[in-house]
């Protein structure tokens, strides 16, 4: 063989298999974690904005209906979407020595209206509204202040 001659390998082993593509996999679950915090945001976002605004929103407009009414009475319907509405927020208010006693007295009411036989006046349904109104920013708070910074919500 000649020293100027390029030498020449024979391949014997076959190829390599080439393994896994990895970056496909990076980039799917990077995806699905962006994917994730997005929801989470959203979910966060809807707790701390939509729902308080959708509540009082709510309550608003079961008040305006209440006093345009024209019937001395309320249906029991209106009074069970009311009830319905304000029985989540029952735990969540901050409970010291100044509203203990009239959240006892909100509380009695709404269950007497929802549950009594009786019809409901348009003016009792109203002064329920009126304080399940003055009860929604303090419940909110109350939440928040134990669960997401605490910063005081206001409709």
């Amino acid at each position: 063989m000649n020293d100027l001659e390029p030498m020449t390998f024979l391949d014997i082993e076959p190829p390599l298999h080439p393994g896994t593509d990895w970056s496909v996999w990076m980039e799917a679950g990077a995806v699905v974690l962006v994917a994730f915090a997005v929801l989470v945001l959203l979910v966060w976002l809807a707790r701390r904005y939509y729902l308080p605004w959708a509540l009082s929103w709510q309550l608003r407009r079961l008040l305006a209906a209440c006093l345009v009414m024209s019937e001395p009475t309320v249906s029991k319907q209106s009074v069970w979407q009311l009830y319905l509405l304000v029985k989540p927020w029952q735990n969540k208010v901050p409970q010291d020595a100044a509203t203990a006693e009239a959240l006892q007295v909100f509380w009695r009411d709404l269950n007497h209206a929802a549950f009594s036989s009786a019809s409901v006046s348009r003016e009792t349904y109203a002064q329920l509204l009126t304080q399940a109104q003055k009860w929604l920013p303090k419940t909110q708070q109350a939440g928040w202040q134990k669960g997401l910074g605490g910063l005081p919500w206001k409709p």
